[in-house]
């Protein structure tokens, strides 16, 4: 099964738990760049990045257009912004047509709930096979065991191909 993790990434966590997930399934990484990123500290960060997220924007992407046919399995992460999916991330799954794949879901979150992040990506894949998604809360090295239990499981049913959880 070939499988690709398309995700988006400001301070890390969500970059962090992608490279886990490609170490352990043998996923292909797509990393997804705005061509005008977004302040990454202080108030410029949390104004700008909740802003966007609030206003459902779509940033344009600057490694467009993505090569997803080859893909059976597509596992898509965002950080959680003010509750949400990520601007950029709501701009791949608007333009990218995912019909037909398997798709996975992660979310970084700084302690919050993620169910509205996930409830609003999946009404951008419904003509897809939502397999499942998963939570991490602000995940690095430094915690990766507190969580790795829940992440192995994940990765066990993107390579199965199974319904998580």
């Amino acid at each position: 099964m070939d499988i690709a993790v398309v995700y988006y990434s400001l301070e890390g966590h969500t970059d962090f738990i992608a490279r886990k997930i490609w170490e352990q399934t043998g996923a292909v990484p797509i990393r997804l760049f705005p061509k005008k990123e977004f302040p990454n500290d202080g108030f410029k960060k949390y104004f700008w990045c909740g802003k966007s997220s609030m206003f459902h924007e779509k940033p344009e992407l600057s490694n467009e257009p993505l090569q997803l046919d080859t893909y059976d399995t597509i596992v898509v992460g965002t950080p959680t912004w003010a509750g949400s999916m990520t601007s950029p991330i709501r701009s791949f799954l608007a333009k990218e047509n995912l019909k037909g794949k398997q798709v996975y879901l992660f979310a970084c979150n700084s302690g919050g709930k993620d169910d509205k992040c996930f409830a609003q990506m999946s009404k951008y894949l419904e003509d897809n096979t939502l397999k499942g998604w998963a939570s991490f809360n602000q995940p690095t090295e430094e915690n990766f065991e507190t969580m790795k239990g829940e992440f192995d499981r994940f990765c066990e049913a993107i390579q199965a191909g199974k319904q998580y959880p």
